[in-house]
């Protein structure tokens, strides 16, 4: 991504050192500092009884992870922070709206709140836990908005108290919202789609502030869209230029924070990973990129997951060699790769989701040579360059400068 140009009038020695001093900053790069927390690994004992044996993706929010789990004696949704792991709901769980617990999706966390797919002794649905309690969002038996009753559902994404999910329904499929007091419609196999066509079918939507980012199909083409119930947006479909040049021709599930939608997408020419901001569209890496500390270009990518305008993505080489990236501190840089030891362990692979970065720190699932999987905290310290010595000149010869014109003795 270009930055800001910038012409220098070249007068005066220090028209030139002001030129640098504008010019240099937007060069530097931050120095990013990886810690890592181990949050639970097989082996471990799991609350509500038995050891870990197996983990999903997890998924964080404000230093807390979310994460799907097997144990010797039941499977589960549960939480960790690395002080402490708790339980949200396993499959000895009373699930609300009725019947057991028997099986669960991959979840995803907002600020304390755990949103997963469920499936029960009597029905299949989402739902919400703390820990502390569980809400039904909804069901098999639950009425869907826009006609017909939910017949079932994929992973869903939470963001302040609202849950946004893909579901079927005898009669259409769609992507909806919903929290234990009402559930809303974003879109459906009946609704128009913006670029043209009517909606076929959709991938799992992630949720922001309100405004669901989801994968569709239509009747003409495939793309990446934004829904709020009151209004639905063209993000990109495979009529689109990518960046880098090529016609997009797929898409996988994108992930939306603030403002930014991240999503992995194919064109012609490559397969990347590109962002969307107020209708921007920009290359993050594809498969003509140098891996950053690696050898080769990318070949294969995860789909991102975003945060505060910065994506994280896995990605990987053709020989196999992966690793977990981030523009955390301005450039392309690793979290974590396949070179890394963590707890003196090696690695054999890596798995971040799409909701696993939230502000400074990543969360992801690492499985080693000894066959054992764990789930653990990155945390960034990011170091911001020191400004160069011609800068701090410049700023000198400016005060000097300030201080001779207003007639102001220096000594």
């Amino acid at each position: 991504m270009k930055g800001p140009v910038t012409r220098c009038k070249m007068r005066s020695t220090l028209s030139v050192l002001l030129c640098l001093a504008v010019l240099l900053p937007h060069a530097a790069v931050s120095s990013v500092a990886w810690t890592f927390q181990q949050i639970a690994i097989t082996g471990a004992i799991a609350p509500g009884g038995g050891t870990f044996t197996g983990f999903g993706d997890p998924s964080i929010s404000t230093g807390t992870a979310a994460f799907f789990g097997t144990t010797s004696l039941a499977q589960g949704v549960y939480t960790g922070t690395g002080a402490s792991t708790n339980l949200i709901a396993n499959t000895s769980s009373l699930a609300p709206g009725g019947g057991t617990f028997s099986g669960f999706g991959n979840p995803s966390i907002s600020s304390g709140t755990v949103a997963f797919f469920g499936t029960t002794s009597l029905a299949r649905g989402i739902y919400t836990g703390t820990g502390a309690s569980t809400n039904l969002i909804a069901n098999t038996s639950s009425l869907a908005p826009g006609g017909g009753t939910f017949t079932g559902f994929g992973n869903p994404s939470i963001s302040s108290g609202t849950a946004a999910f893909f579901g079927t329904t005898s009669l259409v499929q769609g992507v909806y919202t919903g929290t234990s007091a009402s559930t809303s419609r974003i879109v459906n196999t009946l609704s128009p789609a913006p670029g043209g066509g009517i909606f076929t079918g959709f991938g799992d939507p992630s949720i922001s502030n309100g405004t669901a980012a989801f994968f569709g199909t239509t009747s003409l083409v495939q793309g990446v869209y934004t829904g709020t119930g009151a209004s639905t947006s063209l993000i990109a479909n495979t009529l689109f230029v990518g960046p880098g040049g090529g016609i997009f021709t797929g898409f996988g599930d994108p992930s939306i924070s603030s403002d930014t939608i991240a999503f992995f997408g194919t064109t012609s020419l490559a397969r990347g990973i590109y962002t969307a901001d107020a209708g921007i569209l920009t290359r993050i890496a594809d498969t003509g990129t140098a891996i950053p500390d690696g050898s080769g270009d990318f070949f294969s990518f995860s789909a991102p997951a975003s945060s505060n305008g910065l994506v994280a993505f896995e990605g990987a080489a053709l020989s196999g060699f992966e690793g977990i990236y981030s523009n955390l501190g301005g450039g392309l840089a690793p979290v974590i790769d396949l070179n890394d030891l963590l707890d003196g362990r090696a690695i054999t692979s890596l798995s971040l989701s799409r909701f696993g970065f939230d502000g400074q720190q990543l969360v992801f699932a690492a499985t080693f040579s000894d066959h054992s999987r764990g789930i653990f905290l990155a945390t960034a310290a990011i170091s911001v360059p020191e400004p160069p010595s011609l800068i701090l000149l410049a700023a000198g010869l400016l005060s000097l400068g300030w201080f001779r014109r207003r007639g102001v003795s220096l000594r």
